[in-house]
């Protein structure tokens, strides 16, 4: 059986948490190799010399004083965290405990032990962004689906009174508008679902399925402009098509719901209304520019054969912060410009980037504050079908 001192050695030299042992003046006396690395100084540079070393320069009186405090207080202090640095400039999240060496009823020394708690405190800080990210989600897909369950909801009772009180149905026109209407709004719900699956599976790190098909781009553009059209009354929306036609190989239903985020967060975040538009123009990849603005003169007519084609979205709403403007991408982040009573749930973009990007494509985006906002996405023109991109 080991003898005390040597059990203890063996406790000091391998125990996982770093320990020092500091005199009445705070000059470290002992120190343990958990210590050393944890702080990544040498035994040279840290005995004989004062703990605060491991303090940045300017705050080194702050700590000298405060090991005083501690040192000649009653009682220990319960367990503190703080953050330190290493010698490498790495900064570290510790939980720091004393306790105190007395001879002769005199207190002499104070024995630091201190544990590496950044995982746990990075894990912890992560599931609450998480919580928060899905309370703040939930809030605002409860406003999104209200909205158009609302007018299900009235157009249907509309209907419906009409009915009851005339007992013959209403007009077609407007028994059609009014189903018009119903439909939309169904439809909007059902892409909310959507894309919230979409949103779970991207968070598992899958891809999603891509379904080609023979389609006319600049068709499926023009329509989405024109059914953004009908629900946006304070908006001019402009669809500025340099070719005629275009036709390729895409998944046409996820580039729909790629267009529908992009026309409506112009919409959205243009609440006061005026021009937004939208440009198809055939060009190559762009290369180490913004691509943001594409030049009316370019491509317009063409109807040949073309590497890819532009796609942007421009508004004159409220525009991203330029601190904002390198999160857009990010799941759940939402502009700090963005005011409270415009519905979001910051997961839009998210799925636009991927879906762009399992298309082989690209996606920018170039924004000022007040001035708007320009998202341009770049995609290649199939004529047949074959393997797709993973982003």
């Amino acid at each position: 059986m080991l003898a005390t001192d040597q059990w203890l050695r063996q406790l000091w030299e391998h125990a996982a948490e770093a320990m020092a042992l500091s005199d009445a003046a705070g000059v470290v006396l002992a120190a343990n190799p958990a210590y050393y690395r944890l702080y990544g100084y040498g035994p040279e540079e840290v005995l004989g010399k004062s703990f605060a070393l491991i303090f940045p320069a300017d705050q080194r009186a702050w700590a000298e004083g405060q090991y005083q405090e501690v040192f000649q207080s009653e009682q220990p202090p319960p367990v503190t965290q703080s953050v330190i640095r290493s010698k490498s400039g790495v900064e570290r999240v510790v939980e720091s405990r004393v306790s105190f060496v007395e001879e002769h009823g005199r207190r002499t020394a104070m024995l630091s032990i201190v544990r590496d708690v950044t995982d746990e405190v990075t894990a912890r800080r992560a599931a609450a962004r998480a919580e928060h990210d899905l309370r703040t989600l939930l809030l605002s897909l409860s406003h999104d689906v209200k909205s158009p369950l609302a007018v299900i909801k009235g157009h249907a009772q509309v209907l419906r009174r009409q009915v009851v009180r005339r007992a013959s149905a209403p007009p077609l026109d407007r028994l059609a508008a009014g189903l018009a209407q119903i439909e939309a709004s169904a439809l909007h719900v059902a892409d909310l679902v959507d894309e919230l699956v979409e949103v779970a599976t991207l968070r598992e790190g899958a891809s999603l399925p891509l379904h080609r098909a023979p389609v006319d781009l600049v068709a499926v553009v023009r329509e989405a402009v024109e059914r953004h059209q009908r629900l946006a009354d304070r908006h001019q929306l402009v669809a500025d098509m340099m070719v005629e036609s275009l036709r390729g190989f895409w998944d046409a239903p996820r580039l729909i719901r790629v267009l529908d985020n992009l026309l409506g967060n112009a919409i959205k975040y243009s609440p006061a209304g005026g021009l937004i538009t939208v440009r198809v123009c055939p060009g190559a990849r762009p290369e180490g520019r913004d691509a943001a603005g594409l030049s009316p003169e370019k491509g317009r007519d063409s109807v040949g054969p073309c590497p890819g084609v532009l796609i942007s979205v421009e508004d004159h709403g409220i525009g991203i912060d330029e601190h904002d403007l390198a999160h857009v991408f990010d799941r759940f982040h939402r502009g700090g410009n963005v005011p409270e009573t415009v519905p979001g749930s910051g997961v839009g973009l998210t799925s636009v980037e991927q879906i762009v990007h399992q298309h082989g494509g690209t996606v920018d985006i170039a924004s000022r504050v007040g001035a708007g906002t320009t998202v341009t996405m770049w995609l290649p023109v199939r004529h047949e079908e074959g393997p797709d991109a993973s982003a």
